[in-house]
């Protein structure tokens, strides 16, 4: 555990009143660990333009206190983890490491002109907290979190626990953040016995991009409340609870993501595309959903094409409550109980699917006005 033994440096931590609550304006590289007080103010603020703070596979740990453990103000900083002998972008060797308290609810704060930078780092959320936590925040535009590992640990007796808030491993606010190569795992327990909400990544902002990370575990796996993302070549699963990725609002691009063991796959609870471009699900691997592999709702102007889903307890792909100019396209189905399920709907494309052992109807649409069904493949149903 990261806050109980620093990385790569056992029994080093220090109180070092010489960092805890400064504004580091100036490349610094840390040469041991400490534990600050952050109730009067963070335990290292970041400022300036161009400077990169490292850890250096130390850690820095809130002990007492609500204040983030690092705010990055400014413009164009870096807050980094790897020792300096090593290579950026590497998962081997040891990496910093940011810790808080129960009271601590940020453990990272992206703020200023933006265009962060945080990579090789643990972030570590506390596992007995009954406040919400955020890993990283980012509340200014450009940033990029790169090859960290964020979460909490999973605890064996979760009854233990008291009423625990919910967790976020990355919050994005601003526009074109960009999230890559990071492993996201936030407790799925909290959720099993509390109904607490542990989501991995929450997006707000526009024109971010998601790509190249794992995440499991959690009630959820990626929630885009709104603005617009390219959500790419990710890993989710076990998000048992709900949704591996949930989309309330915006219009987004999901592609090549390879979701499984979750309760439902895709869900678009939004009405996208009535004023802009339509979303796009496609080149996607969806498997052992309880639910639905794909859900929409209300869905307007989306294009669903060469996606692979295959056991899925029930559809797998549903659209719901008068869906319209949806493209279902070259699609791969199997081992389902339905294929494609649309009732009330208008303007639906159905072409060139493959589809294939289902218990119940390959296709079926009910009620649908001014919809095609042409070319598609169906063995078995």
């Amino acid at each position: 555990h990261v806050c109980a033994a620093p990385i790569g440096q056992a029994h080093s931590v220090t109180p070092s009143a010489n960092l805890c609550g400064t504004t580091v304006m100036q490349p610094t590289n840390l040469e041991t660990s400490h534990l600050c007080n952050c109730t009067d103010s963070p335990a290292v603020i970041v400022n300036g333009t161009g400077v990169e703070f490292n850890l250096n596979s130390f850690a820095i740990a809130c002990i007492a206190g609500s204040q983030p453990a690092i705010v990055v103000g400014g413009e164009s900083n870096s807050v980094l983890g790897r020792q300096t002998k090593q290579t950026s972008g590497e998962r081997t060797g040891a990496r910093g490491g940011i810790c808080g308290s129960q009271a601590t609810q940020i453990k990272i704060l992206l703020q200023g002109s933006g265009n962060h930078t945080v990579r090789d780092l643990i972030v570590v959320l506390s596992d007995d907290s009954s406040l919400d936590q955020v890993g990283v925040e980012m509340e200014s535009s450009g940033n990029t979190v790169d090859n960290c590992d964020i979460g909490s640990p999973f605890t064996p007796n979760p009854m233990l626990d008291s009423d625990p808030g919910n967790q976020v491993g990355v919050e994005m606010r601003g526009d074109n953040n960009v999230l890559s190569n990071n492993y996201i795992s936030v407790r799925r327990d909290l959720a099993d016995n509390y109904g607490t909400k542990t989501i991995g990544v929450r997006s707000f902002g526009n024109d971010c991009l998601l790509i190249g990370n794992t995440i499991s575990e959690g009630r959820g796996g990626i929630l885009l409340e709104q603005g617009s993302c390219q959500v790419i070549d990710n890993y989710i699963s076990a998000q048992q609870d709900i949704r591996a990725i949930e989309v309330t609002g915006g219009t987004h691009t999901l592609s090549e993501n390879n979701i499984t063991h979750s309760e439902y796959g895709i869900v678009f609870l939004s009405n996208t595309g009535l004023l802009g471009p339509e979303s796009v699900i496609e080149n996607n691997t969806i498997s052992d959903s309880s639910e639905s592999c794909i859900y929409l709702q209300s869905a307007y102007g989306f294009i669903i094409k060469r996606n692979t889903m295959e056991r899925c307890q029930n559809d797998a792909i549903l659209l719901v409550r008068s869906p319209t100019n949806v493209t279902i396209e070259s699609n791969t189905l199997v081992d389902s109980k339905w294929g494609i399920v649309a009732s009330d709907a208008t303007s639906l494309a159905v072409s060139y699917n493959t589809i294939s052992n289902m218990k119940e109807d390959g296709i079926l649409l009910q009620d649908s006005n001014l919809s095609s069904v042409s070319g598609n493949s169906i063995n078995n149903c």
